[in-house]
């Protein structure tokens, strides 16, 4: 009676069942105590708590609560089991870390040497494989990386009671696969967008995992209801996680059958045959350095060929993407390309919910009439560009509309120049220009002049005036200059000044007669200029009429093929010139076609067509593309860049320091683009981060070290969860198997339900979103039961005594787990099978992928409304 806070009188009669789980679970505790009738006699039994719940944890409470409100108490062990599952998602990154590496270690195998007969050079065949086999690292490391907490849970469960069953972990392991089963499925079903669809492809592997899983929650029936109700045997539990072994040799001879043996490559000649032309290209420079052709290169001969072909198929599709943009965007699709397993999806689930990592640029695409219109003018270099948040700007170029202008000699002392904008011109523009002497001299042959000019909106031609004076000091020859400027300090890169930025005015020289030439017989551009500029002069400006210059005159022009082809090397076949009055040298402009590929100098011819203007002597010019090594630097430049791209999606990291820095920034270190919410999350999950990173790295002896200590950590996690979730079911009234069912399986699922649902959006099948889900039921039901009943079981054989597990509800909760599963199962095989439902297991019609995700949530939710109404006695059990 001193152990007690009061003694209340007799009320009623309990069992001695009763009685000794009260003792059990208020000894620790100073508690109310009431008399209760028991054999004819009386019993002191404890019947309720000061400090309730203290007990119902193996580490917490940590301090002395019993003061606290049960109301405060229960939040906060809310909010710390909602932080658990945090911590336990980014130790789960680490662990799963360890398991990529491990099963992604290769050996190479030598299959053959044979001479060749026309050099007699020996060549030798290999073929590199995993030491792991893909199907049962699946169903092992993998499962266990996605399952641990739950399995641990069971685990430490059963050890921490002595060895005594507990609700927490069996309900957890039963929960987990209802929510994956039903919540998972339905949300990757929704996940794909309207009019695709995705199926599984390895389908007898699906359908091995299916059986089993299916068998598994049989077996516990079998085993809880039927063979031997509230106890389980050793023969029992030993068979339960021989099971395990068995269902991965199945998995392990039908994945072998579907395997079929390939051969291997010759080291001589598979290299060449598996790199494009650019990149042999690349690999040839000195200057390409180690990076390319050393032994650290990150890019393997397969994503080079994924550079060369994305860089150039993307450029065309996102003309408005600067080379920095680019290269994420081809990172990004090489990502989404390359195939991946369940656990990489996992991986970067969990990474992107802790601001981990950075979100790759989705490139906003344009219409496609746009997009056409962009293509042309962006791979003829008439558009240059800059990437904003919102899409395409369009740079405005400002320029003279001819090189060269003349000083009329007998008639006005006026020089008039045109200026022209081309590209945008939406918004005002304004411009400077100022004179600059030559050898004509100012203030001597003219003027001195400065003006600030503006274009109007939509405006595309000003004409400026420039003063000549004294003409008795003028002679033929002379030159002065007019040059065009921004207006200092303008920020805005929109506007750019052309390549006549310049223009000459010249006192003409006579001539014999009037004509119209090319200014040079031939021109080398690069293939990255963008456009080929050919001057074309007007000579013979003093004849018979001194005049004449000052008259328009007009030739017509025509581009034919040589090496190198119109449409493909460069664009316009024919077009006309208009050389207005006073304009002594025009030009023309000719597009050339940037393909992104190192190849030969290529030529075109352009004529001048009589008719229509006197002709000089210089009537054709060879326009020379020419191919220098800058293509190939800006290659080796724009690999690296994808390089550094690709490296932040890197699911390892070699050292601690590499390690500490990504977790104490916010997305990785890539904080170019965070949002509030990177940083608010980040924030959230920076404790756990820094955990985390103490865990070594993947480098050392394999992985097996960061394997271990990552499973070490997220085993005292897990037990610290399980105080949680029991303490604080017990706060609020819920028994262990409704909190586990509820509470624990969801927090433990939903990185699950993320990295499902990556997998949905970026697979093109459904193996890795759904396809693993009762593969990995079934592990943890032959694992993470088998195991620890099978320990527990020979331990209480040792000592003479059974086993015992209450079968009421977790064989009712199994029992209504089987038969919704059997259902969700045949649904998707009718999906599978049906046309009316898409012929596949995600997608499909608008109206047949609703009905069938909402009836799945409905599942679940009756399989939780069910198996609680049990639990607490309103629905009557086996």
């Amino acid at each position: 009676l001193l152990l007690c806070h009061g003694v209340a009188e007799p009320t009623g009669q309990l069992s001695a069942w009763d009685i000794d789980q009260q003792l059990r679970r208020h000894s620790s505790a100073k508690p109310f105590c009431s008399m209760f009738q028991y054999n004819n006699g009386t019993a002191l039994v404890l019947v309720e708590n000061a400090y309730a719940c203290a007990d119902r944890g193996l580490l917490l409470p940590l301090i002395d609560e019993s003061r606290w409100p049960t109301a405060t108490r229960a939040f906060l062990y809310f909010i710390g089991l909602l932080y658990s599952f945090v911590g336990v998602a980014i130790l789960a990154d680490s662990f799963m870390c360890a398991v990529e590496r491990i099963t992604s270690t290769k050996r190479t195998l030598k299959l053959q040497t044979a001479v060749d007969e026309e050099t007699g050079s020996v060549l030798e065949q290999y073929q590199e494989v995993l030491i792991w086999n893909p199907t049962v690292a699946n169903l092992t490391l993998m499962a266990l990386g996605s399952s641990a907490p739950e399995i641990l849970l069971s685990i430490i469960e059963i050890i921490g009671n002595g060895f005594k069953a507990g609700d927490l972990g069996p309900g957890t392991i039963v929960g987990s696969a209802a929510f994956n089963l039903f919540i998972i499925t339905a949300v990757c079903i929704l996940s794909v967008g309207c009019g695709s669809k995705k199926r599984i492809e390895d389908f007898q592997v699906f359908c091995v995992t299916t059986g089993w899983s299916v068998f598994a929650y049989i077996w516990l029936i079998i085993v809880l209801v039927l063979v031997s109700p509230n106890r389980i045997e050793v023969w029992e539990g030993l068979l339960t996680l021989l099971f395990f072994g068995a269902l991965l040799l199945h998995a392990y001879l039908v994945s072998k059958q579907l395997c079929s043996g390939g051969r291997g490559r010759s080291r001589a000649t598979t290299d060449r045959d598996r790199t494009p032309k650019a990149l042999r290209e690349l690999n040839r420079r000195s200057w390409a350095g180690p990076a390319i052709n050393g032994k650290e290169k990150l890019l393997d001969v397969v994503e080079q060929n994924r550079v060369d072909r994305l860089s150039r198929e993307l450029r065309r599709k996102y003309p408005h993407l600067t080379d920095d943009s680019l290269a994420e965007v081809v990172a990004k699709q090489i990502e989404k390309e390359t195939p991946h397993d369940r656990l990489w999806y996992r991986i970067m689930a969990v990474r992107r919910l802790a601001s981990s990592m950075r979100s790759r640029l989705q490139a906003k695409p344009v219409s496609e009439q746009v997009c056409q219109k962009l293509e042309t003018l962006s791979r003829t270099g008439m558009l240059r560009r800059t990437q904003t948040e919102t899409g395409v700007r369009s740079v405005t170029n400002v320029e003279f509309a001819a090189n060269a202008y003349a000083v009329d000699p007998t008639g006005e002392r006026r020089v008039r120049l045109k200026v022209v904008r081309r590209g945008s011109a939406r918004k005002q523009l304004v411009f400077n220009y100022r004179t600059i002497s030559g050898s004509a001299v100012q203030d001597v042959h003219f003027l001195k002049k400065s003006e600030t000019v503006v274009f109007a909106p939509q405006e595309r031609e000003k004409t400026i005036r420039i003063e000549v004076c004294n003409p008795a000091q003028w002679r033929p020859g002379l030159t002065f200059w007019v040059k065009l400027e921004l207006i200092p300090g303008d920020t805005d890169d929109r506007i750019t000044l052309g390549l006549a930025s310049a223009a000459k005015i010249i006192y003409p020289k006579a001539a014999v007669g009037e004509s119209v030439e090319f200014a040079l017989s031939d021109l080398r551009v690069g293939e990255n200029e963008g456009f080929a500029r050919i001057p074309i002069s007007r000579r013979a400006p003093l004849s018979t009429d001194p005049r004449s210059i000052f008259s328009s005159a007009s030739v017509e022009w025509k581009a034919e093929n040589g090496t190198a082809k119109q449409g493909e090397d460069f664009v316009g076949e024919k077009g006309e010139v208009i050389m207005e009055p006073g304009v002594v040298e025009a030009y023309i402009d000719i597009p050339i076609v940037n393909d992104y590929e190192p190849e030969k100098d290529e030529t075109f011819t352009v004529k001048l067509l009589p008719g229509k203007a006197s002709l000089g002597a210089c009537q054709s010019v060879v326009v020379t593309i020419v191919n220098d090594d800058n293509i190939c630097r800006y290659y080796a430049k724009f690999e690296e860049k994808v390089r550094h791209s690709l490296l932040t999606c890197k699911l390892e990291s070699s050292t601690w320091k590499e390690q500490l820095l990504k977790a104490v920034s916010v997305n990785g270190g890539e904080t170019l683009d965070a949002s509030m919410v990177d940083c608010l999350a980040h924030i959230v999950a920076f404790p756990w981060k820094v955990i985390a990173a103490f865990v070594p790295p993947t480098t050392i002896f394999g992985g097996w070290l960061a394997f271990i200590v990552a499973l070490a950590l997220i085993g005292l996690l897990t037990a610290i969860i399980g105080d949680l979730a029991a303490i604080f079911g017990c706060l609020v009234g819920l028994k262990d198997s409704v909190t586990a069912i509820t509470f624990v399986a969801l927090g433990t699922s939903l990185p699950d339900t993320f990295a499902s649902r990556l997998a949905a959006l970026q697979d093109k099948t459904a193996d890795n979103a759904i396809g693993n889900i009762n593969g990995s039921n079934s592990v943890n039901v032959f694992l993470g039961l088998g195991l620890p009943w099978f320990i527990a079981s020979c331990y209480w054989t040792a000592r003479g005594e059974a086993f015992v597990v209450h079968s009421g509800d977790i064989g009712f909760s199994v029992t209504i787990y089987t038969v919704l599963s059997l259902i969700c199962i045949v649904m998707m095989m009718l999906r599978r099978f049906l046309p009316v439902l898409g012929e596949a297991e995600l997608g499909g019609p608008t109206i047949p992928k609703w009905l069938c995700s909402v009836a799945l949530i409905l599942f679940w939710f009756l399989y939780i409304l069910l198996s609680a109404l049990q639990a607490y006695g309103h629905i009557s059990s086996f």
